[in-house]
């Protein structure tokens, strides 16, 4: 039987690297890794695109709500002209103040965003009316936007605060005004031009900036004048000084920027309006504006991850199938150097190993042994117990004979019938000596049913140093002439040729 630990089909030579088939894996590997990076790179474009084209179109909205508002105000500006003008005239003329009342009725009706035209006298009362005549008895002298001409002879243009006129049934204006000065000097009243909120929040909700895009014009003091849409800051009349949408409007006189202290965040474009400190600001929430990014995203990157899945899922099947192959190649290569019943190499294999290692131990100077193994009697055993238990011997000597080695290099093989040869490389005369010794005691050793003699074998041996001028004919023959020698002086020992 073999002995334990026994290995006769030990390889003799490793498998070389699948490399092809890892470099395949790792190219497809490599591939998938490339793609998603282009992937997420041309995703990570778009989403830029796309914010640069809602950053457009921000200030493209509000440099048209502004250049609307601006066109306006000229309009405005103009009506004003004419109105003091006319009305000065008029008071040179002493003309009745029924042409008065026509001629700031026909302005108002005219002037687009004017409301109501009123001609207040030196000390604040309503002297001409474009909605009534009589003009509405009131008196507004403690007004700013009169005060302000009263008090300065050298005062301009001024647009106020929303305010509320009496006939305006609780909706706010903003007034612009002018002084009346007669050639002398003397302060002959004020002009008053009101623009109600609505027109101007008209203007905002005539601009398109998205499904919850808003337009907002906002005083110097956080009060919400108009809004395009009111839901999100309260409307017409909401106070936003104290937030930090208002305080970073305020902090420079244009600009954008992303408000994310509320949810959700919104990017902000804002300027102020013509000379005046009112801010104008467009808003845009940041979820509209990727909308359709994340879901182009979401959608190429579905396709991105199935195809790059595939992919891996190929190269991996190919990978296995590659390393398959290799191991087929591997064993028909083992099987074609492998002697079939032992395990060990064969004679082709060893042919080849010899020539190599003669080539070797000549280039090196080292030394080569050779051991030729023969099992004694065994022709008889196999004629007495059969060919089964002679392959079993066989076997058995061959596992004795591959655990005897250690050394990568060695190689043990069958050499024909039951005749085997160790290839010992670098090995001089006396450990090839003791090799053989522990071979043959490790045969003796060998217990087989119904076989009642030891298995013995004889050994010879030759370790010389090959030169490019000697044949390795001469090492095989010296080794199997000491082999022939053990055989003849008794059988089962060691002869080690001169």
């Amino acid at each position: 039987m073999m002995p334990a630990g026994a290995d006769p089909a030990r390889p003799f030579d490793r498998p070389l690297v699948p490399w092809k088939a890892n470099a395949a894996l790792a190219g497809t590997g490599i591939i998938i890794l490339l793609m998603l990076t282009l992937v997420g790179y041309t995703q990570w474009e778009m989403r830029q695109e796309a914010w640069l084209r809602a950053e457009q179109t921000s200030q493209n909205v509000l440099r048209s709500v502004a250049a609307h508002i601006d066109t306006q105000a000229q309009v405005i500006g103009f009506a004003l002209d004419v109105t003091a003008n006319g009305i000065a005239a008029m008071d040179a003329r002493n003309s009745p103040s029924d042409a008065a009342h026509d001629l700031v009725s026909d302005i108002a009706r005219k002037a687009g965003l004017v409301g109501v035209v009123l001609v207040l006298d030196a000390d604040g009362s309503v002297r001409v009316d474009s909605e009534q005549h009589p003009a509405r008895v009131a008196n507004l002298g403690t007004q700013d936007y009169f005060t302000v001409h009263q008090s300065n002879p050298a005062s301009k243009d001024y647009l106020s605060q929303p305010v509320f006129f009496e006939h305006d049934k609780g909706e706010p204006s903003f007034v612009l005004s002018r002084r009346l000065t007669s050639q002398d000097g003397t302060f002959r009243g004020v002009i008053v031009l009101g623009i109600p909120l609505r027109f101007v929040a008209d203007i905002l909700r005539s601009v398109e900036l998205g499904p919850d895009g808003n337009i907002m014009l906002i005083s110097a003091k956080g009060i919400i004048y108009a809004e395009s849409k009111g839901a999100r800051w309260g409307g017409t009349g909401a106070d936003v000084s104290s937030t930090v949408l208002f305080q970073t409007l305020t902090s420079k006189p244009d600009g954008m920027f992303v408000d994310d202290s509320q949810r959700p965040a919104s990017l902000v474009s804002f300027s102020r309006v013509g000379g005046t400190q009112m801010i104008l600001a467009a808003t845009m929430s940041v979820e509209s504006i990727l909308i359709d990014w994340w879901r182009r995203t979401a959608i190429i990157g579905v396709l991105s991850l199935v195809v790059c899945a595939a992919l891996g899922v190929f190269a991996v099947l190919l990978h296995r199938e590659l390393l398959r192959r290799v191991a087929a190649e591997f064993r028909l290569g083992q099987l074609s150097i492998t002697d079939g019943l032992t395990g060990l190499a064969n004679r082709r294999h060893f042919d080849e190993r010899l020539r190599l290692e003669w080539r070797r131990a000549a280039r090196t100077g080292a030394p080569l042994a050779l051991l030729f193994i023969d099992a004694d009697h065994f022709k008889a055993l196999n004629d007495v117990f059969g060919h089964a238990k002679g392959d079993e011997v066989l076997k058995s000597v061959a596992g004795c004979i591959a655990i005897s080695i250690r050394r990568p290099g060695d190689l043990a093989a069958r050499f024909g019938g039951e005749e085997f040869a160790v290839i010992l490389p670098d090995t001089g005369s006396e450990a090839a000596l003791g090799l053989a010794q522990t071979i043959r005691a490790r045969i003796e050793d060998l217990r087989f049913a119904g076989v009642t003699r030891p298995v013995t074998v004889s050994i010879g041996i030759k370790a010389m140093r090959p030169a490019p001028d000697i044949a390795v004919s001469t090492l095989l023959e010296a080794a199997d002439k000491a082999l022939y020698q053990a055989k003849a002086a008794g059988r089962n020992r060691v002869i080690l040729s001169d």
